[in-house]
């Protein structure tokens, strides 16, 4: 299918009217006259015949030569694409950044022909934050993905193991947080470019790359190719009010936990969802967070070893989002946006808040995929593809005691 060429006619000697279809060849006697075409196979295996036939009225003198094929694979887009939320200004003076990052396979659905291997992406982090300091990197991972729990941005710019397989047509997410001290130069507060390049092997061993592109969407021109949407993901920072003094600034920590998985109505075994796991960096370190109860600290699994759990069609996967405001001034006007992670569904009343140690009520507006999100909203994807939770928690105060909680919600893998 698709032939650019399907049939050639060389006609030698032939004073007739070229007819319709046929490109023409030069009358030239005694000479050898090379011709060519091209074809692309459909997407199934399907026969191909190369014949040579002569239809003059005598073949005395003709002579024809099939010299060469040549078959290249038929090469599956990957892309990439990054987005990054709105800084958190810590009490320490430092900014938390939150970033997400999508990479997808841009086959047709369900073409095992066109999965591809050995997915890795790399980010350096020391380059973008050149004008600054980056104090290191927390929080990476994935619902689908392997990562690589030692990425720091600097002296390991990988984001996975480098082992993982994408589906043809599916997307997945990696998120994490930097950490970084504004640098006192001209560009100290930003703008900070960054860029996010993905690297693959296609099922013939072929090579596959892609670099960066703002947003949620790779490919926003729609023309199925990634490769021409190269603009970075920029943030800046806000300058600490007072230049660092005066009425105090307010802070504010995220920790993001799986806190439990249940699977024909039981809690799933050989996981430990009751257990502190200590995260990169000092983010769930902070005295704060000893005041929840039961625990003691923001409990829970950073991600599933897939090694040892791998989800299934119809588990059901509870995600819970700490919090704590300790600045030195209340945390105002405070809203948490969390998309609902692609290849699952948000289950219906299940959104939660609890404000310290109080009663877990239920909370939060949900948004279904593809609604518009509220103007000012805090979502890093504006796109909203799978469905999001916002919860508008108000202004928190930054006194002991009442400084703290969590939102939760459980989604059920397609």
């Amino acid at each position: 299918t698709g032939f650019i060429q399907p049939t050639t006619q060389l006609r030698v000697g032939d004073p007739a009217q070229p007819v319709p279809g046929f490109p023409e060849i030069p009358n030239v006697r005694q000479a050898w006259i090379p011709t060519q075409f091209a074809f692309t196979t459909g997407l199934t295996p399907n026969p191909t015949t190369f014949q040579i036939v002569d239809r003059a009225n005598s073949t005395f003198g003709d002579d024809f030569g099939f010299t060469a094929l040549g078959v290249r694979e038929c090469l599956p887009a990957v892309g990439v694409s990054k987005s990054v939320g709105t800084p958190v200004l810590n009490a320490d003076g430092t900014y938390t950044i939150p970033y997400t990052v999508l990479v997808r396979n841009f086959a047709p659905v369900g073409r095992p022909s066109f999965d591809i291997t050995n997915l890795q992406l790399t980010d350096n982090l020391a380059q973008t934050f050149a004008a600054a300091t980056l104090n290191g990197v927390t929080s990476i991972q994935s619902p689908t993905l392997t990562v690589n729990t030692a990425f720091n941005g600097s002296s390991n710019q990988n984001l996975l193991q480098g082992t993982d397989t994408l589906p043809s047509g599916t997307t997945a997410t990696i998120t994490f947080s930097v950490n970084v001290t504004p640098g006192t130069g001209a560009n100290g507060l930003g703008p900070f470019p960054n860029t996010t390049t993905v690297t693959a092997i296609s099922q013939g061993g072929s090579p596959l790359s892609d670099q960066y592109n703002n947003g949620a969407n790779a490919d926003p021109d729609g023309d199925g190719n990634p490769n021409n949407n190269n603009t970075p993901t920029v943030v800046s920072l806000s300058p600490i009010p007072g230049g660092g003094g005066g009425g105090g600034s307010g802070a504010f920590r995220l920790v993001k936990r799986i806190t439990n998985v249940t699977r024909n109505g039981a809690s799933l075994g050989g996981v430990n969802f009751g257990t502190f796991v200590d995260g990169a960096g000092d983010v769930d370190n902070a005295p704060g967070l000893t005041q929840f109860q039961p625990g003691g600290a923001p409990i829970g699994q950073i991600n599933l070893d897939p090694n040892a759990v791998k989800l299934q069609s119809g588990d059901d996967v509870e995600y819970t989002v700490y919090y704590l405001s300790d600045g030195t001034a209340p945390a105002i006007g405070v809203s948490l946006c969390d998309p609902i992670p692609l290849n699952t569904t948000l289950i219906a009343n299940t959104t939660q808040v609890q404000r310290n140690n109080g009663a877990i009520v239920p909370g939060g507006t949900v948004f279904a995929p593809l609604a518009p999100l509220p103007v000012g909203n805090t979502c890093a994807d504006a796109s909203n593809q799978n469905g999001t939770v916002i919860f508008d928690l108000g202004d928190i105060p930054n006194t002991v005691g009442n400084n703290f909680g969590f939102v939760r919600f459980r989604v059920r893998v397609n």
